[in-house]
C-alpha cells in the first residue's frame, strides 16, 4: 500500500487564476505506473486550469451614406458660382468613422506540475 501527499493542490486551487471569473475549475490529472512487482507509483501529477482571456480588437465601421457624391456635388456648385441652399442638408446621412470595440476570446491553459511526496 502507498500513500501520496500532494500539498500544492490547495494552494493552486486558491491562486489568482483559479478564482478568476471565466476560469475553469482546477482539473487534477494523475498518471500511474504499475511495476512487475505489482507496486503502483505516480509517474506524473498535474493540475490544469483553463483561463478565458478577452482582448479588445478595434474594428473600423464603414461610413453610412454616400458622402463622396455629396462632397463632389457641393464642389461643383461652388465652382459654378452657385451657392448651396442649406449646408446642413448635405451632411444628412453622413456619419464619421466610428470604432466599435470588438472582443476576441481565447482560452489560455495553465498547467501546474505537482510533486508527490
Amino acid at each position: 500500500m502507498a500513500t501520496y501527499i500532494l500539498d500544492e493542490i490547495t494552494d493552486i486551487a486558491k491562486n489568482e487564476i483559479a478564482v478568476k471569473e471565466g476560469s475553469t475549475k482546477p482539473k487534477l490529472t494523475l498518471k500511474f505506473e504499475l511495476y512487475r512487482s505489482h507496486l503502483l507509483s505516480i509517474e506524473k501529477a498535474e493540475i490544469k486550469i483553463d483561463e478565458l482571456v478577452r482582448t479588445e480588437v478595434p474594428k473600423n465601421k464603414t461610413l453610412k451614406g454616400n458622402s463622396t457624391e455629396k462632397a463632389e456635388g457641393s464642389m461643383e456648385a461652388a465652382a459654378e458660382g452657385k451657392e448651396t441652399e442649406n449646408t446642413q442638408d448635405e451632411k444628412v446621412g453622413e456619419e464619421a468613422v466610428v470604432e466599435e470595440p470588438v472582443f476576441e476570446e481565447k482560452v489560455v491553459p495553465h498547467v501546474y506540475p505537482l510533486v508527490a511526496n
